[in-house]
């Protein structure tokens, strides 16, 4: 959850898409704010942001441990040796610039570089241990300057990185108070939505589809997907009417989010509701694949469905492109129309000898229709294309059992338990085929092999 919030840090308020009054009103705060550190510090510390920046890490740490002895006891300085350290994997240094900081932050007098703390709880490599520390010591701050929307900020993607995200809530609702942004705005909707709290988002969702910022238009999609969640059908129809009254620019949304919605009822059973959503989104993009195929196959009848079947035959019938008719014969065994793909599947293998996958699914449509003869040239062919494949050698072995081909069937299997004994299920195979051979003591150590492996012993 830490990217809900996270993401604060980033653009300010005052860019072109944000409100008019944000435009001209830097943060509020009442924090007094610390001097500036010595000029040798401060370019001693621009001078090791280049060397990290630069990949530098021993020139880097060689800057900051110069600006400690310039201006000690500085957090911005140990925040970042702490981190570099960490990347160079000096264990015992970063655990000293961690004792360093946590008696800094025991200091009520000490000054708090919030901007240098927000950056600082980004590291991924900060430990959960280091952001408590951080984040008690904030706590403390706040409870100073209650009001100060930087220190609100950093407060809120800590607990929420914490996974505190009830109290990240309860911050970003303070901070919302204070300050009305639609950023913030639109972070306490990306938690409540985690937090499934359905009449919270669409409530900050109205309010956002309705001011001119940068965030009304995502707003306004998101809204309709709570309307269909929340069963608000007019709702749904009425915001996305409003949506498609403004212009076709973002008509490829408005129909992704119809989809949704759609999508949404469907799962609540109301069908009746999301046919009349389907069939919207082919309203406002007839190309929809998705939406007149969910139509055809979910809510069409038993002629329409036939008569579409026999339409997409016959144009397969004249496809020349095996790739196409790779892609359908693979759907087609995956949706379990093993008959209808084994033709498709057989043209795309011949079309493209030197493709192991166009044979292996052939042969695995041949195995679901018991062609064993089909299954086993195919099977084999996938075999020399890609050999030594698991999936490959065991479904050929079955299928060489299956076609009553007992030795060459056991070749392949005991190739496959050798390379791969955990795969217990070519035991139970080489069993029948050892017994079709009259080799009933092999038969019974592959069957003794095989219910070890399925009981987990």
């Amino acid at each position: 959850m830490f990217f809900v919030c996270a993401w604060l840090f980033a653009a300010p308020e005052n860019e072109a898409s944000a409100t008019a009054g944000d435009a001209s009103e830097p943060s509020v705060s009442n924090e007094p704010r610390a001097a500036l550190p010595p000029a040798d510090c401060v370019r001693l510390q621009r001078q090791a942001r280049l060397a990290w920046q630069q990949s530098q890490r021993t020139e880097a740490l060689a800057h900051l441990e110069q600006a400690d002895e310039v201006c000690p006891d500085t957090i911005a300085t140990i925040l970042a040796r702490l981190g570099l350290r960490r990347l160079m994997n000096d264990q015992e240094g970063a655990t000293r610039d961690l004792k360093a900081l946590r008696t800094l932050f025991g200091e009520a007098d000490q000054e708090l570089p919030v901007a240098v703390v927000a950056r600082a709880i980004l590291d991924p490599s900060a430990t959960e241990d280091e952001l408590r520390l951080i984040r008690d010591r904030l706590r403390a701050y706040h409870s100073r300057f209650p009001d100060d929307q930087d220190l609100l900020t950093v407060l809120a993607v800590l607990e929420a990185q914490l996974g505190n995200l009830e109290e990240s809530r309860k911050i970003l609702g303070e901070l919302l108070v204070v300050s009305g942004s639609p950023k913030i705005r639109w972070a306490v909707v990306l938690l409540d939505l985690e937090l499934k709290r359905p009449e919270d988002t669409v409530h900050n969702l109205n309010i956002l589809a309705q001011e001119d910022s940068a965030f009304s238009s995502w707003a306004e999609l998101e809204l309709l997907r709570k309307y269909a969640e929340l069963g608000r059908h007019d709702d749904v129809a009425r915001l996305t009417d409003t949506m498609l009254s403004q212009g076709i620019a973002r008509q490829s949304l408005i129909a992704e989010a119809v989809m949704d919605a759609a999508w949404s009822l469907l799962d609540k059973n109301e069908r009746a509701a999301a046919r009349l959503l389907f069939e919207r989104v082919l309203e406002i993009d007839p190309t929809n694949n998705e939406a007149s195929e969910t139509l055809r196959v979910l809510f069409g009848s038993l002629a329409e469905r036939e008569e579409h079947r026999a339409a997409e035959d016959r144009r397969l019938d004249e496809e020349e492109d095996p790739y196409a008719l790779l892609d359908e014969g693979t759907n087609r065994l995956a949706s379990g129309d093993a008959a209808g793909a084994l033709l498709l599947l057989s043209r795309a293998a011949i079309a493209l000898p030197d493709q192991p996958i166009a044979w292996y699914n052939y042969g695995m449509a041949a195995i679901k229709v018991e062609a064993w003869k089909q299954a086993c040239e195919a099977l084999a062919k996938a075999n020399q294309l890609e050999p030594g494949q698991p999936g490959t050698l065991l479904n050929l072995g079955i299928a060489f059992a299956k076609a009553e081909r007992y030795q060459e069937s056991i070749s392949v299997l005991e190739e496959l338990a050798t390379a791969h004994p955990e795969l217990h299920n070519a035991q139970y195979y080489l069993s029948i085929c050892y017994r079709q051979t009259d080799d009933s003591e092999r038969a019974s150590m592959a069957m003794e092999r095989f219910n070890q492996g399925k009981n987990g012993s």
